[in-house]
């Protein structure tokens, strides 16, 4: 996958400030994909995460330990991370 070879990384993105991903479920290939754009992104300021809270595969329970991973990877800069509430 090319977030493997963090060498490979374009500079574009070094001037990313807002950082929006929806539907998300939680799968491994979109965790890694988060933590790319963390790593790689030193003038991020916000990450707005919208969780498929309708469509969770691993469960409501599992999904709690999903953002906590979330909000434990390493950023390239000090981005606030918005993580979108469940709609009851």
């Amino acid at each position: 996958m090319f977030w493997n070879d963090m060498r490979s990384s374009s500079s574009n993105f070094n001037y990313l400030k807002i950082f929006d991903v929806s539907h998300v479920h939680g799968s491994e290939s979109e965790l890694k994909f988060i933590a790319y754009i963390y790593k790689i992104t030193p003038m991020l300021e916000v990450s707005n995460i919208k969780i498929n809270w309708k469509n969770i595969p691993f469960g409501k329970d599992e999904m709690g330990n999903i953002l906590i991973e979330l909000l434990s990877f390493k950023r390239a800069s000090g981005a606030k991370v918005i993580i979108q509430k469940p709609l009851d």
